[in-house]
């Protein structure tokens, strides 16, 4: 069930996002979106600086560098993304990526509405986007930025580094 009916489908980055449940549904504490993505796309290397995230992948199939670690999902499989750590998710496979993204807190659904609402100009404008991004705590990467290199992931209950990833 969507409760969120008041969004259109968000087109931002080669994707398409519906709002599922908006963070003034939960006042803050999350939101819910569904993204959709075309084999080949992908999203750059960032880093959310407020949010964690849960990737739960619907269809498709989806590959994943969360600090580093190469994580190929695929339907019925989820990744725990938590802030601060790098990651790029790509669409791979011959069919359109369909996603669960849950994040705590909220907020990351007006980050792709103001960028959704950039993209949809005749020239969107690179500079405006990365103002966008930092107002809303996320950062592109690249190779020279210091916070690229793959930070240690925090540990679960068995002390491993990795997360676990639940099928």
């Amino acid at each position: 069930m969507k409760l969120d009916q008041s969004h259109k489908m968000l087109r931002a980055f080669g994707h398409e996002f519906d709002v599922l449940v908006n963070s003034e549904h939960t006042r803050g504490a999350s939101c819910v979106l569904r993204a959709f993505a075309s084999p080949g796309n992908d999203v750059p290397l960032h880093v959310h600086r407020f949010e964690d995230e849960i990737f739960i992948v619907e269809s498709g199939e989806l590959e994943v560098n969360r600090g580093g670690e190469i994580i190929r999902l695929r339907k019925g499989d989820a990744v725990y993304l938590p802030k601060n750590i790098p990651h790029a998710p790509r669409a791979v496979g011959s069919e359109r990526a369909q996603v669960l993204a849950i994040c705590v807190p909220g907020g990351f659904d007006h980050y792709i509405a103001a960028c959704a609402e950039e993209w949809s100009k005749p020239q969107p404008s690179f500079q405006r986007l990365d103002q966008i991004a930092a107002r809303f705590g996320q950062e592109f990467l690249t190779p020279e930025s210091p916070s690229s290199s793959s930070p240690e992931l925090p540990s679960n209950e068995s002390g491993s580094s990795k997360q676990p990833i639940v099928p």
